[in-house]
Order: structure tokens, then C-alpha cells, then sequence
């Protein structure tokens, strides 16, 4: 087997880059939704006879430094090709002897206690994947999905089995749908928003019909369980039920959507709502002025959710 050296494994590394033609060993770029950290989990064991996994203080520092510089709205993707956290790797071969587990530094990162911890101080972290091992995993630890999605290079590719070939789709599906729930938790809680504002709008309308007064009038000249008092009644709870729907889909979009953009979304949405049922459902006139400012209300809304640091 060969000996890794220092040298061969920077040779190695300045060969990487120019093949995706990166200038970097580490690099953090914005991909939009997501930001991207890659890291360079390949270093030198302390004999320099070979290689480990972890990264060098300098990187530490910079991670450090850039993790604190990302809004902590944005999700973040860590990216490494030695895995910083598996679990396959206690179950490739005999691991355990001696009352005790033995995984080598090359297979799993040798400071995957202190990026754990600093992980935890950055829970926009939502994602680490990896390769190197010719096995695949997920593991769910502190918030974070731990993604060993396999290797297959030289000779290996030849020993990879059929259990691997179909396990990998699945493991594909799982990083893209990690990646994808923030934005479909946030499109969820907009639909949650919508929702409230029509149950508010639908629950303004119901009001008109519910008179208090009528409600006591019928029970005092009828009875409780008569017509008039049980339409009455019947007015009041259609406006409470709206109401507690209202209020319901209002407080789980409240879970993604900061409160100041959600109840200045939510009160606009219920008044295009509440016009928009003016002029199509009750045929009330409406001018010109009038959509002009609807139209405003309808670009605030839109303001208010690209300027949001969400």
C-alpha cells in the first residue's frame, strides 16, 4: 500500500483544483437559498506518513469566522470529503475489540467533537454530506444531517455491491430533500398565511350577521331551542369557528415567518381579500383609485417578503 507524504497529498490536492478549476482547498460561496462551505478534510497524520481526517487551525479559524458572518436565516451546506460524522463506519469490518470501538482517523473526522459543538452554536447548519467511504448512511445528530453518500474510484467501483447501487438513489433523494425543506417549510408557511387572511376576511363578513342583541331578544320571546335563536346562534359560532381558524393557520405560519413580516403580510392579505369579495361577489362599484392602491397593498406584501432576512 502507498505512503501517503505531505507532498504528494498537497500534489494531490493542487491536481483536484485544477481539475473543477478552484483556487482554493476550502471555499464558502452563496448559492442563493442555501451557502455552500466546503471544507478540506484531508491532512497529514502526525507521523506525515500518511493522511487523517480533520481540518488544520488555520481552516478552524476561517469556519469559525464565516459561519458568524452568514445570516443565521440562511440554511448552510457543509461540504467534506471525509465524513465528519457516519455511522457505517463502525460496520465496515471487525471494529470493535477489547471493549472498545476502533475507527481510524481516515474514516471519520479526528475533530468531529469541536465541528460538532460548533455546529450547535449555528443551527442555520443544516446539512453536512461527504464521500470517501464506500459505504452509504445518514445519521441525524444536534439538528444536523450527516450524509455519508459513498465512493466508488479505481479498483473499488469493481467490489461495489447491488444493495449499494440501489441504496444510492434513495440517499440522493434524502440530501435533496434536506436541502429543499427550509424552502418548502417557508412556502408551507405562506400557504398557512393565506389561509388565515381568508378565514379573517370570511370571518369580517360573518360579523355582519352577528347581533348579540338579537340573540337575546329571540331567547327572551321564544325559547333557547327555537328557529329564531337557533339561527342567531348559529351566525355566532360561524363567526367564532372563522375566527379560531384564523387564528389557528395564523400561529403555525408564525413558526417560519418572523411575527413583524407575518402580521403586516397577514393584515394587507385580509384587505385584498376583503376588497376583491366587494367587487367580484357583492358587485360593489370600485374606481380607479381604488385598484391603484390595492395594487400598492399587493407590492408592500411582496416587498416586505424578499426584503426579509428570512
Amino acid at each position: 500500500m502507498k505512503n501517503e507524504t505531505p507532498q504528494s497529498i498537497l500534489d494531490g490536492k493542487k491536481f483536484a483544483l485544477d481539475k473543477i478549476q478552484e483556487s482554493d482547498f476550502y471555499y464558502s460561496k452563496d448559492l442563493g437559498a442555501w451557502h455552500l462551505i466546503s471544507l478540506d478534510s484531508i491532512s497529514p497524520n502526525n507521523e506525515g506518513k500518511w493522511y487523517t481526517g480533520k481540518i488544520d487551525e488555520a481552516q478552524m479559524h476561517w469556519l469559525k469566522n464565516e459561519l458568524a458572518s452568514i445570516s443565521p436565516f440562511k440554511p448552510v451546506l457543509i461540504v467534506s470529503h471525509i465524513p465528519i460524522l457516519a455511522a457505517c463506519i463502525f460496520f465496515d469490518g471487525n471494529r470493535f475489540e477489547n471493549n472498545q470501538w476502533n475507527v481510524p482517523g481516515r474514516w471519520m473526522h479526528e475533530d468531529a467533537n469541536d465541528l460538532k459543538d460548533l455546529f450547535l452554536k449555528h443551527p442555520n447548519v443544516k446539512i453536512a454530506i461527504s464521500g470517501h467511504i464506500h459505504l452509504l448512511d445518514r445519521v441525524e445528530y444536534n439538528g444536523v444531517t450527516y450524509c455519508c453518500n459513498g465512493a466508488v474510484s479505481g479498483a473499488c467501483g469493481a467490489v461495489t455491491t447491488n444493495k449499494q447501487n440501489q441504496a444510492m438513489p434513495s440517499l440522493i433523494y434524502t440530501t435533496m430533500a434536506v436541502l429543499l425543506k427550509p424552502t418548502l417549510l417557508m412556502f408551507k408557511s405562506w400557504t398557512f398565511l393565506l389561509r388565515a387572511a381568508g378565514f379573517e376576511a370570511a370571518s369580517t363578513y360573518s360579523l355582519k350577521k352577528v347581533s348579540l342583541n338579537s340573540l337575546k331578544y329571540a331567547i327572551s320571546e321564544y325559547s333557547l331551542f327555537s328557529i329564531p335563536a337557533g339561527r342567531e346562534m348559529a351566525y355566532l359560532l360561524i363567526y367564532l369557528g372563522l375566527g379560531g381558524a384564523n387564528i389557528y393557520f395564523l400561529s403555525l405560519s408564525l413558526k417560519s415567518i418572523p411575527l413583524t413580516l407575518a402580521i403586516a403580510s397577514w393584515t394587507a392579505i385580509s384587505l385584498v381579500f376583503i376588497k376583491l369579495f366587494d367587487v367580484f361577489v357583492l358587485k360593489t362599484p370600485t374606481n380607479s383609485f381604488e385598484v391603484f392602491f390595492l395594487t400598492l397593498i399587493i407590492i408592500g406584501i411582496v416587498g416586505l417578503k424578499f426584503s426579509s432576512p428570512s
